[in-house]
C-alpha cells in the first residue's frame, strides 16, 4: 500500500509546474528511481518527457535510473531510458554517460549496441563530447571498444579534435592523435571555414593559459605530416592568425 501510494504522489507532483523531477527524496531516490524500481513502465515515459530528466542521478548507494533497470532485468524500461532523446539538443543515452564521464554506462551501452556514432541535434556524437570535456578513459573506450569514427565533423564542422583543442585538453589531444586523428581535419564546402586543429590552437593562445596552449600547438605540430600552411576559407595559414611573438616562433619551426 505504501508503495502504491508513493506511485500516486509522484504522478500528482511532476506535473505541478516548476517542479524538479530529478529531486532526491529518500534514501537519494529521484522520481524515476522510484519508477523503475517498482516496475512503472507507464511512469518512467512520462518522467522521460519532462524536461532535463536525467538517468544518471545517483541515490545514497551510487546507483543510477540506469543501474536499477539493469539490476532489475527490467527490458522494457531498459529500452525506453536507451531509445529517449534527453534535453533540447536531443542528446541520447550515450552521449549523456559520455558527457558525465560514466565510464562503465559507456562501456555496457557500447555491449547493448548502442549506436557508437550516434548524433544529437547538433550532430555532436558522444566522443566529441567527452573530447571536448575531458573524459579520458570514455574516449579510450569509444574509439577502442566501439570503433567510434574519430574524424567525424559536426554541425559547426568541428570534430573531437578541434573540440579537445578549442577546451585546452592537453591529454585529450595527445590521446587522440595516438588513436590516429587527423592533425590537418578541415572540412571543405559546406560553408566550412576550413579550419584546422593547428588554426584553432594558434588563435586559442592567450596569456592567462599561454604555456597550455603552446603545449597544444607544439604536440600538434610535431606530428610529421602536420601541415603548418594549410589555408582556411580566406586563405589564411595559423601565422596569419597568431598574435604573440612566442606563437609565431613557434609555428617558424617547422617551415
Amino acid at each position: 500500500m505504501a508503495d502504491n501510494l508513493s506511485l500516486e504522489l509522484i504522478k500528482c507532483l511532476i506535473n505541478q509546474p516548476g517542479v524538479d523531477v530529478n529531486v532526491r527524496g529518500l534514501n537519494g531516490k529521484t522520481p524515476l528511481h522510484c519508477a523503475i524500481e517498482f516496475d512503472e513502465l507507464s511512469m518512467v515515459d512520462l518522467l522521460l518527457t519532462k524536461k532535463n530528466i536525467n538517468p544518471f542521478v545517483e541515490d545514497n548507494e551510487g546507483k543510477t535510473s540506469l543501474d536499477y533497470a539493469k539490476e532489475g532485468e527490467k527490458a522494457e524500461i531498459l529500452q525506453a531510458l536507451i531509445n529517449n532523446k534527453y534535453g533540447s539538443e536531443q542528446d541520447n543515452l550515450l552521449h549523456l554517460a559520455a558527457m558525465i564521464g560514466e565510464v562503465n554506462a559507456v562501456r555496457y551501452l557500447i555491449g547493448k549496441g548502442v549506436d557508437v556514432n550516434v548524433r544529437n541535434a547538433l550532430h555532436h556524437t558522444p566522443l566529441h563530447l567527452a573530447a571536448g570535456i575531458g573524459h579520458e578513459n570514455v574516449v579510450k573506450i569509444l574509439v577502442k571498444e566501439g570503433n567510434a569514427e574519430i574524424d567525424v565533423f559536426d554541425a559547426r564542422n568541428q570534430t573531437p579534435m578541434h573540440y579537445a583543442v578549442n577546451n585546452k585538453k592537453l591529454e585529450i589531444v595527445k590521446l587522440l592523435l595516438k588513436l590516429g586523428a587527423d592533425v590537418n581535419s578541415a572540412r571543405i564546402g559546406q560553408n566550412s571555414m576550413k579550419l584546422s586543429p593547428v588554426h584553432i590552437a594558434v588563435s586559442n593562445t592567450n596569456y592567462d593559459e599561454r604555456d597550455l596552449c603552446l603545449d597544444i600547438l607544439k604536440c600538434l605540430i610535431k606530428e610529421p605530416n602536420a601541415q603548418v600552411n594549410l589555408q582556411d576559407y580566406e586563405n589564411k595559414t595559423p601565422l596569419h592568425y597568431a598574435e604573440r611573438l612566442k606563437t609565431i616562433e613557434v609555428l617558424l619551426t617547422r617551415e
